[in-house]
Formats: structure tokens, C-alpha cells, sequence
């Protein structure tokens, strides 16, 4: 067993712009994916945390009106 481990310097949100370069110049896209990446479970956001997240509003919005329009079978 070794009684001390190396400290490795994070670089926040850095690495995940670099890598995903999709999300490039969508903030809110990049908090959602920080806030699933947390290694604590306690830390991490929940599915239900996530699907309500601003990222997903206009989504949201649109499943909204499609459970207040009436259906006609």
C-alpha cells in the first residue's frame, strides 16, 4: 500500500471544451456533462436534476405543449 498518492492539478471545465468540441460555445451544455463527471456519487447530479436542467428548457417546452394539446383518436 502506498501512504501517499499524487495530487493531479484539475483543470475545471478546460479539458472537457477541448474535447467536446460539439458543445463549443454552449455553456450549458458543458455544466450538465461537469455536474454528471462529479466522482462523488453524492455530488452527482440526479436524473431528475439533469432532465430539468436550463440545457434541456427548450425540450422541455415543447413536451409541455405536446401533453396540453388535446389528442383525438
Amino acid at each position: 500500500m502506498k501512504g501517499s498518492f499524487p495530487k493531479w492539478r484539475v483543470n475545471g471545465n478546460e479539458n472537457l471544451v477541448k474535447l467536446c468540441t460539439n458543445f463549443e460555445g454552449n455553456p450549458q451544455a458543458i455544466d450538465l456533462l461537469t455536474q454528471m463527471m462529479h466522482l462523488e456519487p453524492s455530488k452527482r447530479i440526479t436524473v431528475k436534476g439533469a432532465l430539468a436542467h436550463p440545457f434541456f428548457a427548450e425540450f422541455n417546452s415543447k413536451m409541455d405543449e405536446e401533453m396540453e394539446a388535446p389528442h383525438y383518436f
